[in-house]
């Protein structure tokens, strides 16, 4: 039986076009989804208490987007595709909270949604590597 060889170059790197777009794939999924949770708890009787559960929804629903939309274009590596564009998500929501508040705040929601984004960042992208 003779061995097959693989060729490494046929993997497609990461590129920075790719994962702009996967961020901001995963930002309007973002803002689009707290549109819907700020007029629901606005117009219909849902409790404020749902909100935290609710943001970590929208968190992992950001972080799957992203993480199908990069790992589609790589084609390869879905799970770490996936999981970085899952920490870029965190860094751009970070770096965008701290130039409007003013503020640096690191603590263990930090920590949460890091984890949170990284994880499903990473199914994203190995659903997204494997979807035709």
């Amino acid at each position: 039986m003779k061995a097959s060889m693989v060729n490494i170059n046929a993997v497609p790197k990461l590129n920075l076009k790719s994962l702009f777009k996967a961020l901001l794939a995963a930002l309007i999924t973002s803002i689009i989804l707290i549109a819907v949770l700020s007029a629901l708890l606005v117009f219909t009787s849902l409790p404020e208490s749902t909100t935290n559960a609710a943001i970590i929804l929208v968190i992992i629903l950001s972080n799957i987007i992203g993480g199908l939309a990069l790992s589609k274009k790589m084609r390869a590596n879905g799970m770490i595709a996936g999981a970085t564009s899952g920490i870029f998500y965190t860094a751009a929501l970070y770096l965008i909270g701290a130039f409007l508040y003013n503020k640096v705040d690191i603590n263990i929601g930090t920590l949460t949604m890091l984890i949170v984004s990284v994880i499903s960042g990473a199914v994203g992208g190995i659903v997204g590597v494997n979807s035709k």
